[in-house]
C-alpha cells in the first residue's frame, strides 16, 4: 500500500504481485510476474469508479555464468 498524499482523502494505492519461478536447470531461470494495481475511489458506483489501466504482465529470463 502506499499514500503519496495524507491531506488528500481517497489517494490510497495498492499492488498485488501473483506469479511462478520455473527452474529450466540449475543455471537457468524463467520468471512470470503478474502486477495488478488497485487504485482507491471515492464512488462506490461501480461506473463511476476511477482505476487506472496500469497493471503490468512482467517476464523475466535469468543465466547464471
Amino acid at each position: 500500500m502506499y499514500d503519496p498524499n495524507k491531506e488528500v482523502d481517497f489517494d490510497q494505492r495498492s499492488t498485488i504481485t501473483m506469479g511462478f519461478n520455473y527452474f529450466i536447470n540449475e543455471w537457468t531461470r524463467i520468471q512470470v510476474n503478474y502486477l495488478y494495481n488497485v487504485e482507491e475511489s471515492s464512488s462506490t458506483d461501480i461506473n463511476n469508479y476511477f482505476e487506472y489501466p496500469n497493471d503490468m504482465l512482467l517476464v523475466q529470463f535469468q543465466v547464471k555464468f
